[in-house]
């Protein structure tokens, strides 16, 4: 109840971002592929079952950090998957988070366990550790398999 408490926080709080998104931000190619650097980092790091590589990317401090590595072993152990980032949209920022709008595809690599080949529709929150932004928190806007 506390964890979906907190994600629809962190959901609401990716929307009223939305209206404070700073054009100039928006108009920095640096600034934006930035972001875009974390998230496909992540997706590479996740496909090669990179703990250590997939973490780097989290906020240490995110309320997430600890759920997602041990949910990651997990899904490390099960599943051989591909993910490829197939469109970021940066939304906004304020002084301390950013917003984007990202679609994943994930599909199995082999015929093994089952899992339905899906794309994800996520609302990705980054928050700055030291001089290096990292994801905070993501919240699933929806899911289409393929």
């Amino acid at each position: 109840m506390q964890h979906a408490r907190r994600m629809s926080f962190v959901f609401t709080f990716g929307l009223v971002c939305l209206s404070l998104a700073s054009t100039s931000r928006a108009d920095d190619p640096a600034y934006v592929a930035e972001l875009t650097k974390v998230v496909v980092e992540n997706s590479r790091a996740n496909q090669e079952k990179d703990l250590d590589a997939a973490m780097a990317t989290i906020h240490p401090n995110s309320p997430s950090y600890a759920p997602t590595k041990q949910m990651s072993k997990q899904l490390f152990a099960a599943l051989d998957l591909n993910y490829e980032v197939t469109s970021f949209k940066y939304i906004g920022a304020d002084d301390t988070y950013a917003v984007a709008r990202v679609s994943m595809q994930t599909k199995k690599k082999n015929d093994g366990r089952d899992f339905q080949d899906n794309e994800t529709q996520l609302m990705i929150v980054f928050r700055k550790d030291g001089d290096k932004w990292k994801v905070w928190s993501q919240s699933i806007l929806e899911r289409k398999n393929l």
